[in-house]
């Protein structure tokens, strides 16, 4: 067993919206608090970079120290601190193509690909699809006594979409599927929003968009409807959305969140 078997794992999306301070932290300011980075965070565990080819060039170089010298400086200081972090790193695109490009640090790159997985993407592995539907259904649990399963023909259409956004498709499908088919066991592919759905991702382009509201709208409604919308046309792939949006995967997060959270309020 590996001695970081018990240490902590941190992920961290390496959108446009991450900077040296979240990384590495800060310096206090003036009257304020140091503020500690992920790497100090996971201390001797590991920090999982995912979708590392979205990393901002600024911060590959000190990735690339960290990896190498096993140590960091927090931003603002001369003081170099040791970090014995395991790094993993995981991306959807050919890396070496982002180095050829110039877009991607080839350094980096060699010290990243020196055991390299491929893992097939979720269009590739239909036939693994109700087995991972059922592990998610086992661990979500959202009702007691009621045994949530996948009709036959929720099953055959889940194995004929193309899941342009992979696992994370598939679990928000999955999500949405037990909230629709509440008070019963069976899960139809109304429930998971694939009811007559081609196998293609629904584009935006050339469609238009359509608001109801029972009552004027406020300016939040119209934003939270809108983002819900897309949301579901894309089948929850936030990549999609972000990019339609125009903004980071993280501002999106943070719109999503609170979106969910003013929700919630309501309730």
């Amino acid at each position: 067993q590996s001695p970081r078997a018990n240490a902590r794992f941190l992920s961290v999306d390496c959108d446009a919206g991450l900077d040296a301070a979240d990384l590495f932290g800060t310096l206090p300011s003036a009257g304020g608090p140091r503020h500690e980075g992920l790497i100090a965070a996971v201390e001797n565990g590991t920090l999982y970079l995912d979708e590392v080819e979205k990393l901002p060039s600024a911060l590959q170089g000190q990735v690339l120290r960290v990896i190498e010298q096993g140590s960091y400086r927090p931003a603002g200081s001369a003081v170099t601190i040791r970090c014995p972090v395991r790094i993993i790193a995981s991306c959807s695109v050919n890396l070496e193509e982002a180095v050829r490009e110039g877009s991607f640090r080839a350094e980096l790159f060699y010290r990243l690909s020196g055991l390299t997985l491929h893992v097939p993407s979720l269009r590739e592995r239909a036939a693994d699809i109700p087995e991972l539907v059922a592990f998610l259904l086992e661990k979500r649990g959202f009702q007691r006594g009621v045994e949530k399963h996948l009709a036959r023909e929720t099953i055959a259409a889940m194995q004929s979409y193309d899941w342009p956004g992979n696992m994370r498709e598939l679990r928000n499908a999955v999500e949405r599927g037990l909230i629709m088919s509440a008070g019963r066991a069976e899960i139809l592919p109304e429930d998971v929003g694939l009811a007559g759905r081609s196998t293609a991702a629904t584009p935006v382009t050339g469609t238009g968009v359509v608001l109801r509201f029972a009552e004027p709208p406020t300016l939040d409604q119209i934003r939270d409807s809108y983002l819900q919308l897309l949301l579901d046309r894309f089948g929850g792939n936030r990549q999609m959305l972000a990019r339609t949006l125009g903004i980071s995967e993280r501002n999106t997060y943070r719109l999503l969140k609170k979106a969910t959270d003013e929700t919630s309020g309501e309730g």
